[in-house]
């Protein structure tokens, strides 16, 4: 994509923000954050535009948006389940004011970044995910997040505003918030590892995740708006490998070049057991695919945090050090 108009809600926030910093090298980017939970500090260095506002009080559009790439949400899935209400507001309310400014403007596209929680606890024999499997939320921000993806596909197939839900599995990277009270797990490891202090695991550590860098995913994003025939699609954007969260302790304190044992904690309301998604579509519709492992991936994230904290990381570009230093719904139909 080049030399277009692009809005990013949530754009101060982690995929936001990463997202920005890819388009604007070849676009104009307008950024729209409320910042109760994003950060001007992730927009540092970046050039384009931005716009202190709250999705849901979000009246029109800027003039001349192309593309918009909606990511502004309520995100935590704990959260969600301590304040239903607002989590509605934002995810499903908050939606609707932005397909409506995105369609009153005449914008070519909308992205809208949806989640894995849609698809619930799926059994080990129905894994890797696809996304005709039927939808099972567990928590009101998955449900939030299934009821968002469809007003998106119903604007598409109604008013022609053309419009992809691309469903994010576990999202990790650079200016992913290690301190939030519910932090996702890889920041949340980093961050007690760095520090020297053992990482906490809810449950037992044999749950899976499927960990996606956050660099592809902005590439599926970018794909996605110039792909036609992504319009009303569903797509799974993940590594398509799962990874235990017990394996993800053991490499995040490899890869800092430290030993550290985790401290085991109940589970959380709202997690699921296993989830890994089957990447097909996304090769197929969008010729993408993850290209990041997640030792590199892991790496970046450590020489980030140490560069932003002061301290060494154990890794050299993602390199671990050696051993010596160490409710029911069918499924959709396919669109």
């Amino acid at each position: 994509m080049e030399g277009k108009r692009v809005l990013i809600t949530g754009g101060a926030g982690f995929i936001g923000s990463n997202l920005a910093h890819h388009l604007s090298q070849r676009n104009e980017v307008v950024v729209i954050d409320d910042l109760s939970t994003g950060k001007m500090a992730n927009l540092a260095g970046f050039k384009g535009q931005f716009i202190k506002e709250d999705i849901r009080k979000l009246a029109k559009l800027p003039e001349g948006i192309d593309y918009v790439f909606h990511l502004a949400a309520y995100i935590s899935v704990p959260g969600s389940v301590l304040e239903p209400e607002k989590n509605d507001d934002i995810n499903i309310a908050g939606t609707e004011k932005v397909l409506a400014a995105s369609r009153n403007a005449g914008v070519k596209k909308l992205i809208f970044a949806s989640s894995a929680a849609v698809y619930g606890d799926v059994p080990e024999k129905e894994l890797p995910v696809t996304e005709d499997l039927a939808l099972r939320p567990a928590s009101p921000y998955a449900g939030s997040k299934m009821t968002a993806e469809d007003y998106c596909l119903a604007y598409n197939d109604m008013f022609g505003l053309g419009a992809t839900v691309l469903r994010m599995f576990n999202v990790y990277g650079p200016r992913q918030d290690p301190g939030s009270q519910y932090a996702a797990v890889v920041p949340a490891f980093v961050n007690k590892v760095m520090k020297g202090q053992r990482p906490v695991i809810y449950g037992d550590g044999g749950q899976t995740r499927d960990f996606v860098f956050v660099g592809d995913v902005a590439r599926a994003f970018e794909l996605a708006a110039e792909n036609k025939g992504s319009d009303g699609q569903v797509i799974n954007i993940a590594s398509g490998k799962g990874t235990s969260i017990k394996a993800l302790a053991s490499e995040v304190a490899r890869a800092a070049g430290k030993r550290l044992e985790p401290i085991f904690k109940p589970p959380r309301p709202g997690d699921v057991r296993h989830s890994v998604a089957s990447v097909a579509k996304a090769k197929e519709v969008l010729g993408w695919d993850a290209r990041i492992p997640l030792s590199k991936g892991l790496g970046t994230v450590l020489a980030h945090l140490a560069k932003a904290t002061g301290k060494r990381s154990g890794t050299k570009r993602g390199r671990p050090p050696s051993k010596k230093g160490s409710r029911a719904r069918s499924p959709r139909t396919k669109r």
